[in-house]
């Protein structure tokens, strides 16, 4: 017969085998009580008071857990709110009773034009279409009318008032308007160029490709109606026409040699980028595509790649160590001047001290480095209290893929009674 010790708690004798052994054993293996507040199954110590009173389930009258009796029996019951909580549309739009009222005739619809009331006012609204190229007359005729008697400040309605006055409003061509009292923005930037279509007129003329161009281009020509000489028309429609593109000025015309428009160096490469420099892919333009870290043609890991390549007895670069955290450590946290490389995103690599000065917060991506270390940090629960770790670790998912919670612990109460010769506890 196994020794026995008196339990202050229950009044009763145990057996020494069956008494809790301290923090973390779970030892007590007792059918008393049960108690999975704590996260280890079969664990029957000491349970609190606030544990031991069963909890209310919504919208039920049952209970789970031991009886309890006393006055904890009948705190629950005391708690009469109402579970059961109604339609919000029944609540806010219930039909009031007097509202109601026998219908007054048995055929259905009589209570639309009964609903209608009185006929509203007919829509007269008009779409621009209508009103500015259906009925144009009819709405110049009474824009015109609405400005009889206020001061023209426009030289070109005085014209218009005139005629309105005399009956004789006629559609006049653009070239015989009278241009406006006031110039546009347009008008004033790339007007009346007289001399500098003069200039490139000159210019043409000693050219014999353009020759005939030179001469169909009229001199000092009066300003049209929209404030912009003819000259300055056809001016702008010539270098429209003769300027080169930047597809054209990086890469040349058809069959030209592309060596002709290589960059030598990285600082012509950084002065003149262009869509050139992004051509095959292999360039990086430092100043010119913020955050672009594409390969880079000439650098010293490609010249080690060529050396390893090259030479047989040459030992190549060891690949398990140059991806270990202290090489993939690469913010630019002022360790290295102007160093700005790629740090990949993980835990690891994200800690609340950051070393020296932390990321740095000139560029976006040390900002948002820096961002990234100020969310709150989960807590370690390695040291917690877990049911898959302890005495009951051997209680696994095996081959599966999917791992069932409710298996697990079925088996777990079911080696706890049913013992087999190579299922125990201890």
């Amino acid at each position: 017969m196994p020794a026995t010790t008196y339990n202050a708690s229950h009044g009763v004798k145990m057996a020494v085998d069956r008494v809790h052994k301290g923090p973390g054993q779970a030892g007590n293996k007792s059918a008393l009580s049960y108690r999975c507040d704590i996260g280890v199954p079969g664990y029957t110590g000491y349970i609190p008071q606030t544990a031991a009173i069963p909890l209310q389930v919504k919208g039920s009258t049952k209970y789970i857990g031991r009886t309890v009796e006393g006055l904890h029996k009948d705190a629950p019951a005391a708690d009469s709110a109402d579970y059961h909580t109604k339609s919000w549309y029944q609540k806010q739009f219930q039909a009031d009773a007097s509202s109601y009222h026998k219908p007054s005739k048995d055929s259905g619809g009589y209570w639309i034009a009964k609903g209608c009331g009185v006929p509203s006012r007919p829509f007269s609204a008009n779409s621009t279409y209508q009103s500015e190229l259906q009925h144009g007359g009819p709405t110049a005729h009474h824009q015109l009318e609405c400005t009889v008697g206020l001061r023209s400040t426009l030289s070109c309605y005085d014209g218009a008032r005139r005629g309105l006055s005399s009956g004789s409003i006629k559609a006049t061509p653009a070239s015989v308007r009278q241009p406006l009292g006031f110039r546009t923005m347009y008008s004033s930037m790339h007007g009346e160029q007289v001399e500098l279509s003069q200039a490139y007129a000159g210019a043409l003329a000693g050219r014999s490709t353009h020759t005939s161009n030179a001469a169909a281009l009229p001199q000092a020509v009066p300003s049209t109606a929209g404030g912009l000489s003819q000259g300055a028309q056809q001016l702008m429609g010539q270098l429209i026409k003769e300027d080169v593109g930047s597809h054209t000025q990086d890469f040349g015309a058809y069959g030209d040699d592309p060596l002709k428009h290589r960059i030598f160096g990285a600082k012509e490469m950084t002065g003149a980028a262009t869509t050139r420099d992004l051509a095959a892919g292999t360039a990086r333009s430092t100043l010119q595509v913020p955050g672009y870290t594409g390969f880079i043609p000439e650098s010293q890991y490609k010249a080690l790649a060529c050396r390893e390549a090259s030479a047989i007895d040459q030992p190549r670069q060891d690949g398990e160590a140059s991806t270990m955290l202290f090489t993939l450590d690469q913010y630019s946290r002022q360790r290295v001047p102007l160093y700005t490389g790629h740090r990949p995103t993980a835990l690891s690599n994200l800690s609340v001290v950051e070393p020296a000065h932390g990321p740095t917060l000139q560029t976006t991506q040390g900002y948002a480095n820096f961002k990234a270390t100020q969310r709150p940090h989960t807590v370690d629960n390695s040291n917690f209290l877990d049911s898959r770790k302890g005495i009951m670790s051997f209680f696994n998912a095996g081959s599966s893929l999917f791992a069932s919670d409710n298996g697990l612990a079925e088996a777990q109460k079911f080696y706890q009674s049913k013992r087999g010769k190579r299922a125990n506890l201890h």
